[in-house]
């Protein structure tokens, strides 16, 4: 997974004594901060398609019973 975000310019390794370092680049901050919203984006679309309303944030349904 890194090889591929680093092929892919989102990340940059660099040696720090005996350990590899991986920062993230412009490009994979800029991905970072959009990511919550395609999330949001994406859900939006899948609920208007299903027709359905949220009634709350995804993250506060208790799906504790489902373990």
């Amino acid at each position: 997974m890194l090889h591929v975000m680093e092929r892919k310019k989102l990340i940059r390794r660099y040696w720090d004594g005996r350990r590899q370092v991986y920062i993230l680049t412009e490009k994979g901050e800029a991905l970072v901060e959009m990511t919550p919203t395609l999330s949001d984006a994406i859900q939006n679309l899948v609920l208007s398609i299903l027709k359905i309303k949220r009634a709350e944030p995804i993250e506060a349904i208790n799906t504790s019973h489902l373990s």
